[in-house]
């Protein structure tokens, strides 16, 4: 087989200012080639003039923003916040769509409207043995695409917490999709969803953790798909399915460099699979699958059920609980099983860990290796190629080889066979069109037994056809072991070196052309024409990597003359006795590799409050700049957030937290707990702020409440005792704050943020008992109602204080205020809010309807309508709705004296128990306010003889008799 290999520059440019440049290898030298196609194409940093890049920021964003604007630059100039505004836009071909690092969206699934148009592709192009294979992808610089990736800089993805549903679905053409993680889905978590398939999508570097069902899936078919570097783990069924479907059967798909680990549930289904849609649909074909980890597989690691002309390569698999790699279905053929490393699959007792029950396969340079039960599993097939393979198992239960019924042409030759395992055999019948030649055998720990209690040699008398020119010997692999396919090297004096024939692997396991001498090795590698090495043990030949000893250089190679030398470094001349990289005139020790620092390099000293330190002179780590330090807890513990209802009564568990009227139990109090925040006793609090995350979308207006801290050395959790909340002490510091609407389920922006209450965690630590490790508390009273997230209902989204501190002195903007400009305060003016020190450092706030008037309890009810003026609580008023208790009248409201009454209706007097407006002197039923007949009421008696029926005084129905009555009247 003949193929070469190009590199292709992949960066992703779009619409970046800042542009990464990222060279991707595909594959193994030697192993694919991929060409841009002739035509126009960009060149790496132009982008296209009508493209537009939109940011999105769930913490600091707002959807009332433009989105084109990585921070909020002022008027509307700033990033959006959530991904329903990004799935009501419709995007332009070559926008890019970039989410922020480390933030977190709970509104998703990410859905755009609208994909992107054709642009550039690469070719993929690989000759499989017997089947030519070519297919097109999009070039990543391509700009007609439609791309969503990440800015900013924590290395923590955009995470998108799916609450059991989906994550991403795709539903448009040309859409690239980049670096995203998604959490705690459903189904089909990463989704291709276009009902008349997918085409030209990519999807690069995303995270798919803890769904379950689906984690990755295209359910429609399509084409031209490429995952790359995806990252599964803990996934329900599937990891990533790709499905066929009745009118796109799905031709060219390349997954590589994926990363599936951990189902949930084992025995449901596979890792990465090619599968029949559930009407039966297959896939059409051309499918590479290579360079990919599995690791513990609910069924198999690779399942092949569907599709034809497919390349599985250079893939690790291991621990599956049924075969690492599974190729079967009658409608399956043409597949190239190349360079992959299964160890320790086949698990559970049913099938081989690589299992091929289809025709047209060619499986060569495959290492199946570690425990578990069968190895090599062949039935239904024909036209088979099982060549250079190491089969090495250790302390296996079933075949080493098992050969079912119904094989057709099928040639095993230039592989090593290692029978060590106990019961480890071949098993099932050999034909004569069965042909075993070339190989190697060996054992090193039983007899010799191969083949129906025959050993190797009484096989080979028994049927000279079998393995005219294989023999029995050790191979001699460089490493006992056997866990990694280095271990499957072979030593210079190996029997299967040049022992092999000529079969179409054109390279070995590494890509190393073969032959190198004067035949072929058998097995996965082929050894070099000079042994450089004079260790029996070591092969080496020119090229092979060495160590000539000096730390001074890198990359040592053996030359052709089989010198040992590497390239000098940097240290060359100076020396670097640690090997650590670091020269020997600079590094902080030289006789310590795990000490690779020198003087200038960063460091961290362990203080929070200070940054940019450096390693000094003399190797200690200092040189910092002073500055506050920030430090957040997030409420970790069901005891940590309580409400306290009218009555006392406590609740402790509640999954969610009402601020601070609850439609159900009237006014109550909140409390929460924060832990571990570790701010040091006396520090100067600069700012603090409690974050929340929207529960329920009902809002009861007025809102306004009062934030209060716990006056104590170290806040205890809340217990299950009446007033456990209202019985603590108060600090004197207060903020309140009048919220506005929470109308969106999951938001977490900064309508949901609180008030700046740096004065009241000031108060708390400047307490001479306070210590670092106390835990603090907050308190929350009011009227009116928003709801947040509480520990019990969503960990993840539960409060979260946050506090910036410093240990130094603050140059305040306000000193005799302690305060910055901005800082929230209190003009003891009751009927002003949003107080906050202004420009001159004095304290003013935003006047209301009640300024001039008076609100002495600030309950936003101003003196001369408030019912109580005095009480916070109280915020009645003349003209609010009540109810007087009286269901004889209507209307009911305060009145001058903020006493309740209504106004009377013709039942006032009389009496209408029930309030169905029917007057109890009349009321068939003034008990129940289903029934409103009344004496006198029209009715029908069901007698077509009488007339003018009404209730009678009895609240019977009856009529008057007429001519007919007594004799009838049907119609």
């Amino acid at each position: 087989m003949t193929t070469d290999f190009t590199t292709i520059d992949i960066g992703k440019i779009k619409g970046f200012k800042e542009h990464l440049r990222a060279v991707y290898l595909l594959l193994y030298p030697s192993r694919f080639r991929m060409i841009l196609l002739a035509g126009f194409f960009f060149l790496l940093f132009s982008s296209d003039i009508s493209a537009t890049t939109y940011y999105v920021d769930s913490q600091n964003g707002s959807d009332n923003y433009d989105g084109q604007s990585a921070s909020y630059q002022g008027g509307n100039t700033g990033p959006w916040a959530t991904i329903p505004k990004v799935n009501s836009i419709f995007f332009a071909p070559g926008d890019s769509i970039l989410f922020m690092r480390g933030a977190i969206w709970m509104d998703g699934p990410l859905d755009p409207r609208i994909g992107g148009s054709p642009g550039n592709t690469i070719t993929i192009q690989e000759s499989i043995v017997g089947q030519p294979m070519s297919f097109d992808l999009i070039d990543l610089n391509d700009n007609n695409c439609i791309y969503f990736g990440a800015y900013g800089n924590s290395p923590a993805k955009p995470l998108i917490e799916c609450q059991g549903g989906q994550g991403i679905v795709i539903r448009h053409d040309y859409v690239i999709v980049e670096g995203f993680h998604l959490d705690h889905g459903g189904n089909n978590v990463l989704w291709m969803g276009k009902e008349t398939g997918n085409y030209w999508n990519v999807f690069i570097d995303i995270d798919v953790t803890n769904a379950t069902s689906n984690a990755v899936s295209s359910d429609f078919g399509g084409g031209n798909l490429w995952l790359k570097g995806l990252y599964v783990y803990n996934y329900g069924v599937n990891g990533i399915l790709m499905n066929g479907s009745l009118n796109n059967k799905m031709k060219g798909v390349l997954i590589e460099d994926c990363w599936v680990e951990n189902p949930v549930v084992l025995d449901l289904e596979d890792a990465i699979t090619c599968h029949s849609d559930a009407q039966g649909n297959n896939l059409e074909g051309d499918v590479i699958i290579r360079n990919n980890t599995i690791i513990k597989s609910g069924e198999d690691g690779i399942d092949i059920t569907s599709g034809t002309n497919i390349l599985l390569e250079g893939n690790h698999i291991s621990n599956s609980l049924a075969g690492g790699i599974y190729v079967v279905k009658s409608w399956v053929n043409t597949v190239e099983v190349r360079g992959n490393f299964l160890y320790s699959n086949s698990i559970s007792q049913g099938v081989g860990d690589l299992t091929i029950k289809v025709p047209n396969v060619w499986a060569y340079n495959n290492v199946i290796a570690g425990t578990g039960h069968h190895c090599l599993q062949l039935g239904n097939t024909d036209n088979i190629r099982i060549w250079h393979n190491v089969i090495a198992p250790g302390n296996r239960t079933g075949n080493l080889i098992w050969l079912q019924d119904s094989i057709g042409q099928l040639e095993i030759k230039n592989n090593i066979f290692d029978f060590s395992g106990a019961d480890q055999d071949i098993s099932g019948p050999m034909p004569p069109n069965i042909v075993f030649d070339y190989n190697c055998y060996f054992t090193l720990t039983r007899d010799e037994n191969i083949y129906q209690n025959y050993s190797f040699q009484e096989l080979r008398d028994a049927n000279p056809s079998f393995e005219p020119n294989g023999f029995w010997a050790d191979p001699q692999f460089i490493n006992p072991a056997g866990t990694l396919p280095d271990h499957f090297r072979l030593a210079g004096g190996s029997p299967c070196i040049n022992s092999g024939t000529n079969v179409a692997a054109a390279v070995d396991f590494w890509g190393t052309p073969r032959p190198q001498g004067g035949g072929f090795d058998i097995g996965i590698f082929e050894q070099g024409t000079v042994d450089c090495d004079p260790d029996p043990n070591i092969t080496a030949y020119p090229g092979s990597p060495c160590d000539d000893g000096d730390n001074t250089t890198s990359n040592d190679v053996y030359d052709t003359n089989c010198n040992c030398a590497g390239a000098p470094n940097a240290c060359f001349g100076i020396g670097d006795a640690d090997a650590d990289g670091v020269c020997a005139d600079v590094d902080c020790d030289d006789n310590d590799p795990s000490i690779a620092y020198q003087p200038g390099d960063a460091c961290d000293d362990g203080d929070p409050t200070t940054s940019g330190e450096t390693i000094q002179g003399d190797c200690s780590c200092g040189g910092g700049t002073p500055g506050p330090a920030v430090t957040c807890s997030r409420i970790d513990n069901s005891a940590d957030d309580a409400e306290e209802k009218s009555t006392g009564t406590m609740d402790i568990g509640s999954t969610d937290l009402e601020l601070a009227y609850d439609p159900n139990r009237g006014r109550q109090v909140i409390g929460m707990r924060f832990t571990g925040l570790n701010i040091p006793q006396g520090a100067t609090i600069t700012s603090a702020h409690i974050q929340f995350t929207v529960d329920d979308n009902l809002n009861i207006n007025p809102s306004r409440l009062r934030i209060f801290g716990e006056d104590t050395d170290d806040s205890l959790p809340f217990a299950d005792i009446d007033h456990n909340i209202s019985n603590r002490q108060r600090t004197a510091a207060t903020v309140q704050w009048a919220p506005a609407e929470w109308p969106t389920i999951a938001s977490f922006g900064p309508e949901q943020r609180t008030p700046d209450i740096y004065a009241i965690i000031q108060e708390i630590v400047n307490r001479p008992g306070y210590a670092a490790g106390s835990a603090v508390s907050v308190i929350i009273d009011g009227i009116g109602g928003r709801t947040a997230e509480a520990y019990d209902g969503f960990p993840a989204q539960a409060p979260e204080l946050c506090v910036e501190y410093t240990l130094l002195p603050v140059a305040w903007d306000c000193p005799a205020l302690s305060a910055n400009i901005g800082y929230p305060c209190n003009d003891g003016d009751p009927t002003t809010i949003n107080d906050s020190i202004d420009g001159d450092c004095n304290c003013s706030g935003t006047p209301t309807s009640c300024t001039g008037i008076g609100d002495s309890d600030g309950d936003g009810i101003c003196t001369d309508v408030d019912c109580d003026d005095n009480d916070f609580f109280n915020a009645h008023y003349p003209g609010e709705a009540c109810n007087d208790g009286d269901d004889t009248t209507i209307n009911d409201s305060l009145d001058a004296n903020c006493n309740c009454a209504g106004t009377p209706t013709t039942c006032t007097g009389v009496g209408d128990a029930d309030g169905d407006g029917v007057c109890a002197d009349i009321d068939c039923d003034d008990n129940n306010p289903n029934i409103t007949t009344s004496t006198g009421q029209a009715c029908d008696d069901g007698d077509n003889t009488t007339l003018n029926d009404l209730i009678d005084a009895n609240c019977n129905c009856t009529g008057t008799p007429t001519a007919c009555t007594g004799i009838g009247d049907d119609d």
